[in-house]
């Protein structure tokens, strides 16, 4: 829903995905080629990123080097699209008219004290950014319409998750009550769950049970053959939705249990060749498996499986962006490519032929949800990860002694074990210029308390016998550097 963004603070909010996406520095003279602006708007952008948006990022700005993100510890880049979403008057308005649905398009107008041309200005940028959600803004009275009433549900279910951080609540329903119901649920139906699961469906609680009394109800038609295994649990869950509700002028009936189950209950609706999809995944998963020599235990694999499902059947029910402005999917894929590039292109590989043999976009909607999917839910997948990527090797020589050599190459690989495989040079340096204990590509580094004959400069780090902080961080950018190299490497 970019569009309902002036062309200011889109490109404004490109250049700084653009930055996120790149770890070191970027010129100016990119930024205007891929934003397809002249240097001048882009120097004027990039000071109003500075000035405006200091409290959730640093941009560093560098006549040499160029222009680079950095996110403070306290902040994190969400933050400048809560904002965006707060200062932007077609997004607010859309919450106002969810929790006010009664109200004309003129009485607004009255209301917020906008002129006729600007209320129907962004009205009609409203109208045609909805027709991408499936749904559409009804005129008289002001609200939000479609056929199927489930998808104005998860369209606000994702505007609010997005709009307020986890600990907000904008609704007038009880949060706790809400966190506890989803919980309850998550347990009775035995769902693999997380607290983004939870805040989710509790956000998806409220918006349901706001619509309801406002009402607009959900057709139980598609899922009346499943219903009933929902309705098992409404002596258990009705203490929470009680709990939720909270006035004693609206009334927790079956009608109300109904439609909170029937908006549920359609993620688990029968789909035609169900099992068919759901060994193709299981297949797939078995193949990046087999491809990469992971180890993935039968209770994993179908914990891993039933969370591509999930996905399968959301499209299938709401085949339409979950994201208004932040794709966070995509930002959080796009940085587990960047730390495990061999093992995205393998399950980017996999999905295109999963993709094919079952006709549905895992690659091409799903890739890096997925991706990020596998980091955060395959049991010690990082692990096994870090142990297949290249470590740098590293020799260590001093003119101290073979104790003094042994002790420095433990302490560097105290630091860097997870990076580097270190190796202590065992004999007399006073001979290297005469004889050839090692080849110059034999490591990747040397690291000595003095200057040695016959090693590459670029690969000769000098510290003191006891290591300053200027040693240590010499030594890890050195590491690193060898690290990006490989990656790029990899990525060639």
């Amino acid at each position: 829903m970019r569009s309902l963004l002036d062309s200011s603070t889109r490109r404004k909010l490109e250049i700084l995905e653009q930055l996120s996406e790149r770890a070191d520095w970027i010129s100016s003279s990119e930024l205007a080629e891929n934003n397809n602006a002249s240097l001048r708007t882009i120097t004027t952008d990039i000071h109003y990123l500075k000035e405006q948006w200091s409290p959730f990022l640093i941009i560093e700005t560098s006549k040499k080097n160029g222009i680079r993100l950095i996110t403070p510890p306290s902040s994190h880049l969400h933050d400048v699209y809560v904002a965006v979403f707060k200062n932007s008057e077609a997004l607010q308005f859309l919450e106002k008219i969810f929790f006010n649905p009664t109200q004309s398009l003129e009485e607004w107008g009255e209301k917020l004290f906008i002129s006729d041309s600007s209320l129907y200005r962004v009205t009609n940028q409203l109208s045609h950014a909805l027709k991408n959600y499936g749904i559409a803004l009804g005129k008289r009275p002001c609200q939000i319409v479609s056929t199927n009433e489930r998808f104005v549900r998860y369209f606000y279910t994702t505007y609010f998750k997005e709009t307020y951080t986890t600990f907000e609540w904008p609704f007038s329903i009880d949060r706790t009550a809400a966190i506890e119901f989803s919980c309850r649920l998550f347990r009775e139906k035995n769902w693999p769950q997380d607290d983004v699961q939870l805040i989710y469906l509790s956000y998806y609680l409220a918006v349901s049970i706001t619509r309801f009394y406002q009402g607009k109800k959900v057709s139980t038609q598609e899922c009346d053959e499943n219903l009933s295994s929902y309705l098992s649990f409404k002596e258990i869950l009705a203490p929470y939705l009680k709990q939720m509700v909270n006035d004693d002028h609206l009334e927790v009936g079956e009608e109300l249990m109904q439609d909170i189950f029937s908006s549920l209950v359609v993620f688990e609706v029968s789909k035609p060749n169900e099992e068919r999809i759901l060994k193709e995944i299981c297949a797939h998963l078995l193949n990046l498996q087999a491809s990469l020599h992971l180890e993935l235990s039968e209770p994993q694999l179908n914990i891993l499986a039933q969370g591509y499902f999930q996905m399968y059947n959301h499209y299938l029910v709401y085949p339409y962006d979950h994201y208004i402005l932040f794709n966070s999917s995509k930002y959080n894929g796009q940085a587990a490519y960047q730390e495990y590039p061999i093992f995205s292109k393998n399950v980017f590989a996999e999905l295109t032929e999963l993709e094919t043999v079952t006709n549905f976009p895992w690659y091409t909607n799903y890739r890096y949800e997925i991706l990020f999917y596998l980091i955060t839910k395959w049991p010690t997948l990082p692990k096994q990860l870090e142990k297949k990527k290249h470590k740098v090797s590293l020799l260590v020589l001093t003119d101290l002694g073979k104790s003094q050599t042994f002790m420095l190459a433990q302490a560097i690989e105290r630091n860097f074990s997870h990076k580097a495989v270190v190796t202590s040079f065992e004999k007399s340096i006073l001979f290297l210029s005469e004889e050839a204990f090692f080849g110059p590509d034999d490591y990747d580094l040397f690291v000595s308390t003095i200057h040695l004959p016959n090693i590459n400069e670029e690969k000769l780090i000098i510290v003191d016998p006891l290591p300053s902080n200027m040693d240590w961080e010499n030594l890890r950018k050195s590491i690193n550097n060898i690290h990006k190299m490989h990656k790029l490497n990899n990525d060639s």
